[in-house]
């Protein structure tokens, strides 16, 4: 995850005085050195947690480009902004909720992440117009977030290929402290992806309206990374190879920001039938990681050796066009929409001020083969009623997300969304909704090859005030 060769590392290493005159971590060291490189995964991680906002949108499972006719539209067609018939003041709270079920060498751990906050802030001005129609929006949203969390452990017989090259009497040997060992991995990661974002629609026929929206994007991750090997059956007791344990402690702080234009038409084709577009132009990420390496290796009389890494990179990532067009279409009290989202993953691209360019052709060519282009379906189904003094609607949406990997690394997604909303005469509209992920991971490393299976799910409860001004 990390990039740019010309930056500062720091080294820090105690001496092991009694035991050996030097100690070597090779075969971590060259993991470290291989984080100043970005990979290909890097570059995807930047884009595929993002989902959009907006309770009632995503409610409908995101088959939304066809409608956006709230607040929200400013991120799934600005076009949609147009229709909004006052000015209007926008607040969006989230709960989310992830567990993740673990099994390790058919032992089961389970885990569990709650984070509540505000995920939207801003509002409308509907323009006053004696024909047409003109609205601004402006505010602040949540459109992803890296909520991760992983913890297991048990006895491992499994080689993971550890050693460590120490030197006695003039004579260097790779000592193996490498399986038959008792591990343990904590991962972590937390942060979101917002944007403060400005756009306008404007109705520029009877049926059509343009919109643009200009958005600033910050996108925000901490991950931390704890690896222990622990010598519990004193299987490795003979100097100089007499481990007692070893420790990894990994963390990263990656900051990236890009501005992103976003472009959006939308045709009413009948009273019942709209048909929306809109593009995400291409756009650069600036990014920017600051990483942190510390290993502990102790040994039986409690002697040790440390070391500590430090690294600050910086580096580019080129985003293509996003499209996605949608259909709408109205009977009477039942609303059916649908869109069709294409993402062009294979032209992401890597790039850099520095002299990193050779490897970043390199990485670059991984992106062009290994991952593909992908149309997310997004199916969404609304039914209203009238009262004498609002209007309730009970939503349903559906989202079938492919796997971007061209040779199946991993499984397609499947969101699955539901709600209500009642709208007060437009004065106040109040939405609520659900949505729930599930998805089933094999992963694996270098320090535990045996590998885990997750069960991931996702649940985000979504309330939306709408008040008219």
């Amino acid at each position: 995850m990390l990039a740019e060769e010309d930056n500062f590392i720091f080294s820090n290493s105690s001496n092991i005085i009694t035991k050996v005159s030097k100690i070597l971590y090779y075969s971590y060291c060259i993991f470290f050195f291989q984080l100043q490189g970005q990979t290909s995964s890097d570059a995807i991680r930047l884009f595929e947690k993002e989902k959009g906002f907006g309770t009632y949108a995503l409610g409908l499972g995101g088959a939304y480009s066809a409608l956006s006719n709230d607040y929200s539209g400013i991120y799934w067609n600005p076009a949609g902004l147009s229709s909004i018939k006052k000015s209007t003041l926008n607040i969006e709270f989230n709960n989310n909720y992830v567990t993740n079920n673990i099994n390790f060498l058919n032992n089961s751990f389970n885990t569990s992440i709650i984070d509540n906050y505000l995920n939207s802030l801003g509002g409308t001005y509907s323009v006053p117009t004696t024909r047409g129609s003109l609205v601004f929006a402006f505010g602040l949203n949540n459109i992803g977030d890296y909520n991760y969390n992983s913890n297991f452990s048990g006895f491992s017989n499994i080689n993971n290929n550890l050693f460590f090259p120490i030197t006695v009497d003039n004579n260097e040997i790779d000592y193996f402290f490498n399986e038959n060992v008792f591990r343990e991995e904590k991962i972590s990661s937390s942060g979101k992806i917002s944007q403060i974002s400005f756009g306008f629609g404007i109705l520029i026929s009877e049926k059509t309206s343009f919109g643009v929206s200009i958005n600033s994007i910050n996108n925000q991750e901490n991950y931390t990374f704890r690896f222990d090997q622990n010598d519990q059956s004193d299987n490795f007791n003979i100097f100089p190879s007499d481990f007692l344990s070893y420790s990894l402690d990994q963390s990263l702080q990656l900051r990236a920001k890009g501005n992103r234009i976003t472009i959006g038409l939308l045709t009413k084709i009948t009273s019942n039938l709209n048909t929306g577009f809109n593009i995400n132009l291409p756009f650069t990420y600036n990014v920017n990681e600051k990483h942190l390496l510390k290993e502990n290796l102790t040994f039986d009389d409690n002697s040790f050796s440390d070391t500590t890494l430090i690294g600050n990179y910086n580096y580019k990532v080129i985003a293509p066009y996003n499209l996605d067009y949608g259909i709408s279409f109205r009977i009477k009290s039942l609303l059916l929409s649908t869109s069709f989202k294409l993402q062009n993953w294979s032209n992401i691209r890597l790039n850099s001020d520095s002299n990193s360019g050779e490897y970043f052709i390199e990485e670059n060519l991984t992106i062009s083969n290994d991952y593909q282009s992908t149309l997310q379906l997004n199916l969404g189904l609304s039914y209203s009623i009238k009262f004498n003094n609002f209007n309730t609607s009970f939503i349903l949406g559906h989202s079938h997300i492919p796997s971007y990997y061209k040779f199946g690394h991993s499984k397609d997604q499947n969101m699955i969304s539901g709600g209500f909303s009642l709208n007060f005469k437009d004065e106040l509209i109040i939405n609520f909704s659900t949505n729930h992920t599930h998805s089933k991971l094999f992963t694996s490393d270098r320090y535990t090859p045996s590998g885990i299976e997750e069960s991931i799910e996702k649940t985000i409860y979504s309330i939306n005030l709408i008040i008219g001004i």
